[in-house]
């Protein structure tokens, strides 16, 4: 199907390790687990982005931790169309913790909230990717989550008519 390709560099004072590669996603392929050099999953976050061969709307991909091994990257079934998804894996010292989940938001609705274990919002950010069937409109495609307390994270979409899949990473420092 595609090809991964994997570098691993050192980081900075409170980043422990780097790793980062592209993966090349072919219809009808929707979801890939891709093997790394071992890192202690609780001290990591992924970050994601696609790359369309065609259509812009082809390139919304979310990713997430799956073990200490494994990340997992995948956008929403029944494309068409080839996309170039490029990640990196960044492994940090001082983490206090991480909280992942993924939120769902359904056809037929804006979005909603999600508890979270309360964190210290001035030594935590938040890092979220999404997939969607949004069509063939990319102005149907957008997410945002957000921050609304120390203990909320709140999900919104652009377009009450598709189905949105957030995958979220909270990271507090401690």
């Amino acid at each position: 199907m595609g090809e991964a390709i994997i570098s691993r560099r050192g980081g900075g004072s409170n980043v422990k390790s780097v790793q980062s590669g592209t993966y090349i996603m072919n219809p009808p392929e929707a979801s890939k687990d891709i093997t790394i050099s071992t890192v202690n999953a609780s001290n990591c976050i992924i970050l994601v982005s696609g790359s369309p061969s065609s259509y812009a709307y082809t390139c919304l991909i979310a990713g997430h931790m799956v073990d200490n091994s494994t990340i997992n990257v995948s956008r929403s079934s029944g494309s068409t169309f080839s996309v170039t998804i490029s990640w990196q894996v960044i492994e940090f010292n001082a983490v206090k913790s991480i909280q992942r989940g993924t939120y769902t938001m359904d056809n037929g609705t804006w979005g909603g909230t999600a508890s979270i274990t309360e964190v210290n919002l001035l030594k935590t950010f938040l890092i979220f990717s999404w997939k969607t069937n949004g069509g063939t409109v990319f102005e149907h495609s957008y997410a945002q989550c957000r921050l609304t307390d120390n203990s909320t994270l709140s999900f919104s979409k652009s377009a009450v008519a598709s189905l949105c899949v957030v995958d979220w990473q909270l990271i507090e420092f401690k």
